[in-house]
């Protein structure tokens, strides 16, 4: 007998063709370097912040007047401050480095369970996203009106 290779995705009722497998690989090759280069700018900003720490807090001084008197507070809230941003973004982009991963281990071991897993970080990535988009335009569309 024959040794045929069956399409797992199809048993499963997810028929891909090669078309959407090459998109699927492509969207996940983006996504890796997308993900991947916001990582070391992460890591070079997280460096940069430990470093110049000290410049940091007096530059902040001298550009806002509503920021020195948070500086009464102590400089470990701007930093906290930091530390949380740049957490939150790189939680952000670990799903969409999660997802790029499971696409590709989806489309080489054609497994419906990573394919579910990947869409499911990248359906997480744009919540996210949207939630901190909706955030920005409010405080935008309100800042309008302040004063």
């Amino acid at each position: 007998m024959e040794n045929v290779k069956v399409d797992q995705l199809q048993i499963e009722e997810v028929q891909l063709d090669n078309e959407v497998k090459q998109q699927f690989g492509e969207a996940a090759k983006w996504s890796k370097f997308v993900a991947v280069v916001v990582f070391v700018f992460l890591a070079i900003f997280l460096v940069i912040a430990i470093i110049g720490s000290s410049a940091l807090l007096t530059t902040f001084g001298r550009f806002s007047d509503s920021f020195g008197s948070l500086m009464g507070l102590g400089s470990g809230i701007l930093i906290a401050v930091i530390l949380l941003v740049l957490a939150t973004v790189g939680v952000l982009y670990y799903f969409l480095y999660r997802f790029a991963i499971k696409v590709r281990l989806a489309i080489q071991s054609e497994d419906q369970i990573a394919l579910t897993q990947a869409l499911n970080a990248l359906k997480i990535f744009f919540v996210i996203t949207t939630v901190f988009t909706a955030i920005s335009l409010a405080a935008s569309f309100f800042g309008l009106f302040k004063q």
